[in-house]
């Protein structure tokens, strides 16, 4: 090629031009990715709650509570399926409450037909709390799974 001489092409290209859209991230898109990939968050799962009931027990009252009917928001951890002498289902469930502390609850048959686990989640009960060995456990009598924000990626 001589000096001074330009490529010569066929036909006039012109350089196009991209725009790349803005990429917004929602306050909560971390947690429901966490959730999505690993099945919870790693932040604090009461976070994510549409509204946090009023009037709650905590695991650290729960042994001063012994013998009262109180409310207590637990974040689900496991399940224990029993069945009774009648041939009747029971449940004793693990949770974690806001602090960040173990607790356990019994469901009995009655209550569970009524109130029965709706998969992962935070869960609002209400129930007496008895000492067993020393040990206090909430004994449920009502229980709700608690809607969480909405997911604004879908």
């Amino acid at each position: 090629m001589r000096e001074g001489f330009g490529t010569l092409t066929l036909f006039e290209d012109e350089a196009a031009e991209y725009v790349i859209p803005a990429l917004q991230e929602g306050p909560y898109d971390q947690a429901f990715d966490e959730i999505e990939l690993l099945g919870f968050p790693l932040c604090s799962p009461f976070d994510l709650l549409q509204a946090t009931p009023m009037g709650l027990t905590l695991t650290q009252a729960m042994i001063g509570c012994a013998g009262r009917t109180v409310r207590m928001l637990g974040y689900y951890v496991a399940r224990k399926h029993v069945t009774t002498v009648r041939k009747e289902h029971m449940n004793f469930g693990t949770w974690l409450d806001q602090e960040g502390l173990f607790f356990d609850s019994t469901h009995f048959p009655p209550s569970l037909a009524k109130y029965p686990f709706r998969g992962r989640g935070i869960y609002l009960m209400t129930g007496k709390i008895v000492l067993d060995f020393g040990f206090p456990m909430l004994e449920v009598d009502v229980m709700e799974k608690l809607p969480l924000v909405k997911d604004e990626r879908y």
